[in-house]
Order: C-alpha cells, then structure tokens, then sequence
C-alpha cells in the first residue's frame, strides 16, 4: 500500500468511526468519581472548597501540609 494523501485520509476515517463507536458502547463513570451540583445562576461560590496547595512531583513519602476547609459544620 502506498502511503498518500488517500491512504492517509481513508485510515483516519476508519479510526475515528472505529472510536466514536467504542465510545458509544462504553458506560459513563463519572457519577462513581464526582458529584452533579445543578445551578440556576451564572456564578456559583463553593465556600467548603479552601485553600489547596499547588501540585508538585510525588518523590518519598506522602507530606500533606497547609490544607484548610472553609464553611465546614464540623468544629475543628
């Protein structure tokens, strides 16, 4: 088979049909993962959501430090 523009274009549509049928079939797991929040209003505030450290290279043991929760009903 020579390698074209043709081929190219012929073997990109198959993959893609062969994916987007895969996808069809495959169930939906993000509801196991996360939690659906409905809103009516444009902006939406998530007051338990506080300040998060930024991610870094996981090298040794786990260090969990300066992680906070706002608006938590719990009394720490």
């Amino acid at each position: 088979m020579d390698i074209n523009t043709q081929t190219l274009r012929s073997a990109y549509v198959g993959f893609n049909a062969s994916f987007q049928s895969g996808l069809r079939e495959a169930s939906s797991m993000y509801g196991r993962i996360a939690t659906t929040v409905t809103s009516t209003t444009r902006e939406n505030e998530y007051g338990w959501l506080g300040k998060f450290p930024r991610f870094r290279e996981w090298i040794g043991e786990r260090v969990i430090n300066s992680l906070a929760n706002y608006g938590s009903l719990v009394d720490e």
